[in-house]
């Protein structure tokens, strides 16, 4: 038995490094897969970058483009809140003559004119050149069948004043060369041109002029309502 265990020591012995080599073998195959999969891994990074970075500009433009849609957004609400309120300040809304003399403000009746400089000054009875006074602009005013006293605000920042007065400016567009003069619903007046009409307007609202412009010497507002 000892001869053959001794016999048999080659046999196991080669078997054992047999197997030792196809495991070392199996070993570094599976080494150098990894290897490979990792120089894969490595060579395909850059690639990956790339897509990642492209991706990222991509939502970079996107979420720029989304700003500036935002801001364009803003910029647009901002404008219409602003044409808004340029809206409120001319548009003639109505008040009930209670709700308005309420409210403290002064009531006034006359018949509604549109026209021209050379008209305004004719109802006025000046004698004044039309061209030292307009620019070729178009007015409404309400015409009282009688002088009214009428309490505002001076143009020049002197303060309040009541005077009598035979015409009231509710609207007004004259197109100068750096500038334009615009208040008033012109189509609203328009289309009451002729008409008898009240309307309502408070003392800090109506400015009496202090230089020379249509109606002379007579006061206006931007801001009044139609009394129902």
């Amino acid at each position: 038995m000892v001869k053959n265990n001794r016999a048999l020591r080659p046999v196991l012995t080669a078997f054992a490094c047999g197997l030792s080599l196809a495991l070392m073998m199996g070993c570094s195959s599976s080494g150098a897969s990894k290897e490979d999969v990792g120089g894969n891994a490595v060579s395909e990074s850059p690639t990956t970058e790339s897509v990642t970075g492209d991706a990222s500009s991509k939502d970079q433009e996107k979420n720029e483009a989304t700003v500036a849609d935002a801001n364009a957004t803003t910029d647009s609400n901002e404008m219409s809140r602003g044409e808004a309120k340029d809206v409120a300040d001319t548009v003639q809304s109505q008040i009930s003559e209670e709700d308005a003399i309420a409210q403290g403000n002064q009531v006034l009746e006359g018949t509604v004119h549109v026209t021209n400089a050379e008209e305004i000054i004719k109802m006025q009875g000046v004698d004044v050149d039309p061209a030292a006074v307009s620019n070729g602009g178009t007015y409404a005013v309400l015409v009282f069948d009688s002088e009214k006293d009428i309490t505002g605000m001076l143009a020049d920042g002197s303060g309040e004043v009541t005077r009598k007065s035979k015409m009231f400016g509710i609207g007004e567009h004259t197109d100068y060369e750096s500038f334009v003069i615009e208040y008033g619903d012109l189509d609203l007046w328009k289309s009451l041109d002729g008409k008898q009409v009240k309307i309502a307007a408070k003392a800090e609202d109506i400015w009496f002029p202090t230089d020379a412009r249509l109606p002379l010497n007579e006061p206006s507002s931007k801001t009044v309502q139609v009394v129902s």
